[in-house]
């Protein structure tokens, strides 16, 4: 029995749903965080766009694979999740990188008023 001959039922179109809403918000989620990243001012701002970028791609690619391209991942998408793991990096390492501000002990425990 081929897979296009199963009947279509009421819990598989809700899957198929469900599934569809997981990637869109997916890829929204992603793209929101590449611009709040961006717009910061703590984090590298190229981070951002970076993130942003490669999860376009990622998304992109998968959905040309699904849809119109050839049965099998596209290069496309290693290169994004090389793209995420860099910014990720990058990111990281800008945050890791600087001394804390936050006073610790007696001195953080000051009168707001005066």
């Amino acid at each position: 029995m081929n897979i296009d001959e199963l009947p279509n039922t009421f819990a598989a179109t809700v899957q198929a749903l469900t599934g569809l809403g997981y990637i869109l918000l997916g890829f929204v989620g992603n793209i929101l965080l590449g611009v709040a990243i961006w717009r910061s001012g703590t984090l590298p701002r190229w981070a951002g766009a970076l993130w942003a970028g490669a999860h376009v791609l990622l998304y992109v690619s998968q959905g040309y694979a699904a849809t119109i391209g050839p049965a099998s991942t596209p290069p496309t998408v290693l290169v994004g999740a090389v793209l995420v793991a860099i910014s990720g990096a990058w990111m990281a390492f800008s945050v890791l990188s600087r001394p804390s501000g936050a006073p610790v002990g007696a001195e953080a425990a000051q009168p707001r008023v005066r």
